[in-house]
């Protein structure tokens, strides 16, 4: 029995000593040293070397010196510095390729490897973006120039005491027109039916509801501009909400002259073929706003007079959509309100008698606008 124990151990010595044997030989060849290289002692002894010959440089010259010299003719075959013993395990990052003919270059290349993440400042290019400036030099078309002054020929009339109620219409002549001395309550789309629910950007005040605006201010004037938004409506459902709106001016407003102003009529093509915006349901709508009217307080007045054609609908010429004149006749109508008003305002002062509403044979007529061509 202790021959086979001796004979066994006889066998793994000299297996050990052949395997230790074959590896010195083998380490040499790149191909069997990539395929050990996944074994830890291997990788250990590899990688340690690289931190060893950078910091032994660095600080410890004196020993580095005479092992420098002694390995430097042994650099082309990968020194097996398996003789030395492991001191520290330095960072993880010594798991660098396993090509590890030139450790120092290696870890200088990688050092280099890492300085283009450095060039991620051309990120910096970002700065380009800011040429989205010039957008902001862009001018932005608004339906509102504010620096807009009346011609001289067309003087703007004192509506500085006046508040405008009224929809996209009303809009015009406060952009294009003279009014603008003027609160006014107007926005796109705006009807009876929202007149005194919606809260509105008024001009001259800023955003609010028409009865705040109409408590908290005094006027002489008031004009109410709507009916074209509400033509796909009932008449019957128009008149009550007409009314309430009316009566609410008059009740907030009692010494105010209330101007109720008749819609501009359609194009006659636009009104001929088309069965909701015709000038036969606007024209029930002006009839009765026009018995709202008492002659005195409260005056129906009519600006047809001077865009009607001689179908009594809107004057092709003054316009492009079929509903609102071109902005150059706003100034015309603002002059024609200014002028309208200050008869009607100066014979209530001279009579107590209601005054006619029909402004279509007034002497304040001032005239149709030339038609375009």
């Amino acid at each position: 029995m202790k021959k086979i124990v001796s004979i066994v151990v006889i066998c793994i010595i000299i297996a050990v000593a052949a395997i230790c044997i074959s590896f010195h030989f083998l380490k040499d060849n790149e191909t069997v040293n990539s395929i050990l290289s996944g074994f830890d002692f291997i990788n250990n002894s590899e990688t340690e070397k690289e931190p060893d010959n950078t910091t032994e440089a660095e600080t410890e010259e004196a020993e580095t010196t005479e092992k420098e010299t002694t390995k430097k003719p042994e650099t082309t075959k990968k020194p097996t510095g398996t003789k030395k013993p492991v001191t520290t395990k330095k960072p993880a990052g010594t798991k660098k390729p396993t090509g590890s003919e030139k450790p120092d270059t290696t870890g200088k290349n990688d050092d280099t490897t890492k300085k283009p993440t450095s060039t991620k400042k051309p990120e910096t290019t970002k700065n380009p973006v800011t040429t989205a400036k010039p957008e902001t030099t862009v001018p932005v078309t608004t339906e509102a120039p504010t620096d807009y002054v009346p011609p001289a020929t067309i003087p703007a009339e004192d509506f500085s005491t006046s508040l405008f109620i009224g929809d996209s219409r009303t809009m015009g002549l406060l952009y294009y027109g003279t009014i603008r001395s003027a609160d006014v309550f107007a926005t796109r789309g705006l009807t009876v039916f929202r007149a005194l629910k919606d809260t509105v950007d008024v001009f001259n005040k800023g955003e609010m509801k028409l009865v705040p605006l109409l408590e908290e201010n005094k006027y002489e004037r008031v004009y109410i501009m709507l009916g074209i938004n509400e033509i796909g409506a009932s008449i019957e459902g128009i008149k009550p909400k007409y009314l309430e709106l009316v009566e609410m001016v008059k009740k907030t407003q009692p010494d105010a002259t209330i101007f109720l102003c008749a819609n501009l009529h359609i194009t006659h093509e636009r009104s001929q073929k088309d069965s909701i915006y015709n000038n036969t349901r606007l024209n029930a709508i002006n009839d009765y706003v026009k018995t709202l009217a008492d002659g005195k307080t409260c005056v129906y007045i009519d600006v047809n007079e001077i865009f009607d054609d001689k179908n009594g609908a809107f004057g092709a010429g003054y316009t492009t959509d079929d509903f609102h004149p071109d902005p150059k006749y706003y100034k015309q109508w603002s002059q024609w309100l200014g002028t309208v008003s200050k008869e009607i305002l100066d014979k209530n002062a001279e009579t107590t008698e209601p005054i006619t509403t029909d402004t279509t044979k007034s002497e304040v007529n001032t005239g149709k606008p030339v038609k375009k061509k």
